[in-house]
C-alpha cells in the first residue's frame, strides 16, 4: 500500500511539472512593430497610407531602421548630407544596378561640404546592398522630416534580418 501511494505521488508530481512545460504558441511571441504603423510588423510591406506619423519603415519596402538620435549636429547639414547621399545612391542603382556594397561599408559625406558623414556597414554575416542603404536613407529622411534632423546611430533591417548598422556623425 505504501509503495502504491508513493508511486501515485511521484506520477502526480511528474504530471504537474510536465504541465508547466507546455510551449507558448506563436500568437504570444513578441514582434517588432513600426512606430508609424503600430499594426504593421517591422520587415513586412508598409502600405503608403500608413505613413502619416513617425516613419522608421521605408514605404513600399521591407527595409526599416531602428534609430537613436544623438542631437549633436546642425539639422540643415544632416538634411543636405542625407538628401545628397540618397540621390547619389538612387543614380548609382539606376545606372549600375543593385548589388552588395563594395568592402562591406558605405560612407557618404564631407566631400559634399556638409561636414557630416553617413556610414553604414554589414553585420550578422549579411551583406548590405546599395538599394537597402538607399531605402534606409529614405526611412531616415522621412523620420527626421517629421521630427528633427540630427546625428543618429541606427540598425538596418531588410525583412526580419538585421543586415547593417550605421551612424550619422561629424
Amino acid at each position: 500500500m505504501r509503495a502504491f501511494s508513493t508511486s501515485v505521488i511521484v506520477a502526480l508530481a511528474n504530471f504537474a511539472f510536465t504541465g508547466l512545460a507546455i510551449p507558448i504558441g506563436n500568437s504570444l511571441a513578441k514582434s517588432r512593430f513600426c512606430q508609424n504603423a503600430p499594426t504593421t510588423i517591422a520587415g513586412t510591406m508598409l502600405d503608403r497610407r500608413e505613413t502619416d506619423t513617425v516613419l522608421w519603415c521605408c514605404p513600399h519596402s521591407e527595409t526599416y531602421v531602428i534609430l537613436t538620435p544623438t542631437g549633436n549636429l546642425t539639422p540643415g547639414q544632416v538634411y543636405l548630407n542625407l538628401i545628397s547621399g540618397h540621390n547619389a545612391l538612387r543614380r548609382r542603382v539606376q545606372t549600375s544596378g543593385d548589388g552588395p556594397v563594395t568592402g562591406g561599408q558605405y560612407t557618404w559625406g564631407r566631400r559634399d561640404n556638409t561636414g557630416v558623414i553617413f556610414s553604414a556597414w554589414n553585420v550578422n554575416n549579411h551583406q548590405l546592398t546599395y538599394g537597402v542603404i538607399g531605402a534606409a536613407m529614405n526611412a531616415l529622411l522621412d523620420y527626421m522630416d517629421k521630427n528633427v534632423y540630427s546625428g543618429a546611430s541606427f540598425d538596418i533591417y531588410d525583412g526580419q534580418n538585421q543586415v547593417g548598422q550605421g551612424l550619422i556623425s561629424d
